[in-house]
């Protein structure tokens, strides 16, 4: 009993280093190969995800952030004529009645981020001074999954915090999830 002692330690010492380093290389090489519209479909429909509550108005408003992480926005409903439909002036319309709220995202390198929206919304990014960001590029339907993403958004991002407005006139929650666009970003 004694003498197979140390071969079954030995295996398993060896079976445990093996599946190690092939895990290990097996997720490095699928996130090098995935484009942000992959990333942004896997992490929509399998997470990991955190529920926020968008704000309206001002003071702070929660953050999301391009961290592999898809956030649950609940956003605030609103009557007709309230008055509060574009509480950032959102570029793309705002609703009189619908849903709308604001979260921020920090950005800590420059270049092209996508924000992938699960539903057809209005969306507006602006600058700490308020100037609204232009959109870059528009990707709707999202080709690798349709039924999960409905739209990505490209802007061109400098360091900084941006508030994003989003507005609905059905929704009264969306799921984003935001990528960098160069493939050389996604190490963050």
């Amino acid at each position: 009993m004694n003498s197979y002692a140390p071969y079954t330690l030995a295996a398993a010492a060896l079976l445990a280093c093996l599946s190690a380093g092939c895990e290990e290389h097996d997720h490095d090489h699928d996130h090098a190969s995935e484009t942000p519209a992959g990333e942004a479909c896997e992490h929509t429909a399998e997470g990991p995800a955190q529920a926020i509550v968008s704000t309206v108005g001002s003071g702070p408003s929660p953050a999301v952030g391009y961290d592999h992480k898809r956030y649950d926005i609940e956003l605030t409903g609103l009557s007709s004529g309230s008055g509060e439909g574009s509480a950032a002036g959102s570029g793309e319309g705002s609703a009189a009645a619908g849903f709308t709220g604001l979260v921020s995202l920090p950005v800590d390198a420059a270049g092209d981020y996508i924000l992938f929206f699960s539903s057809d919304v209005q969306v507006g990014v602006f600058a700490a001074d308020g100037a609204e960001v232009p959109l870059e590029a528009t990707m709707q339907p999202v080709q690798e999954c349709p039924e999960t993403v409905a739209k990505g958004l490209t802007y061109p991002l400098a360091v900084g915090t941006y508030t994003i407005s989003i507005s609905s006139s059905t929704a009264a929650a969306v799921s984003l999830v935001v990528e960098p666009a160069g493939a050389d970003d996604h190490q963050h």
